[in-house]
């Protein structure tokens, strides 16, 4: 309903003879981008004044479906859809790594294998285990069931059980940079490899080269490489 009273408004201000604002319906399935989204939305204003943008993020919010009936206009996830109605621009690779205190028995490893986690408490963001990249691709393909004892939505939070000794965490090794520095923290690679995913601007195939998208993109991928530490910026 949101897209469709912001196009009445549009029309009505066009009758009258006032430039409507733009709106930008944006969905995150990516918990820990908050922190680098919101300064690539201050670029993005800086270029396009007339633009406004709304946030949705919830635990309970399916974001794909979403973007399909056109209740939000693009979503930034970690997700692929071989739906051909969706079109999929990556923004930047990144590593997820475990997060522990510095006198976690896992603690000063250089990695860990999942068979090594079956007995461990852990801290997670409110969203179902299969919309983590940690558990479908590192821990369920070894059959190991996370114990999940906490949820927050905030990765500060998260950061600061594991730092309590409530539990370990999985999370973007960029978005935990400072936090290390700090100390108190322990950060392991998941596997001898490491585990790797990417941010994806996900929009409606139709739509992937309107001037909005594409002012959008590229402000991103320019917060990306000037401001996140640990990150491959791709496209």
């Amino acid at each position: 309903m949101l897209p469709q009273l912001a196009q009445a408004e549009a029309d009505v201000l066009a009758l009258v003879g006032q430039k409507p604002s733009e709106r930008l319906f944006l969905a995150l399935e990516c918990h820990s981008c908050i922190e680098w989204l919101l300064p690539a939305l201050d670029e993005l204003r800086r270029a396009r004044p007339d633009l406004d943008v709304d946030l949705r993020l919830g635990p309970r919010f399916d974001p794909l479906p979403a973007l399909l009936s056109r209740e939000v206009d693009a979503v930034l996830s970690t997700d692929r859809t071989p739906d051909p109605a969706v079109h999929h621009s990556a923004l930047f690779r990144y590593e997820i790594v475990l997060l522990s205190s510095t006198d976690h028995p896992l603690a000063g490893r250089v990695s860990v294998e999942p068979s090594e986690l079956a007995e461990h408490d852990f801290v997670t963001y409110p969203v179902e285990l299969t919309r983590l990249d940690f558990y479908t691709r590192f821990l369920r393909p070894a059959s190991i069931e996370p114990r999940i004892v906490r949820t927050a939505e905030l990765t500060s939070v998260l950061v600061q059980l594991v730092r309590s000794r409530r539990g370990l965490a999985a999370l973007p090794r960029w978005a935990i940079a400072d936090e290390l520095g700090r100390g108190g923290l322990s950060a392991l690679r998941l596997g001898e490899a490491g585990l790797f995913s990417e941010v994806l601007l996900s929009t409606r195939a139709a739509e992937q080269d309107t001037p909005l998208m594409q002012s959008f993109l590229a402000v991103a991928r320019q917060v990306s490489k000037s401001a996140l530490a640990d990150i491959t910026p791709l496209g």
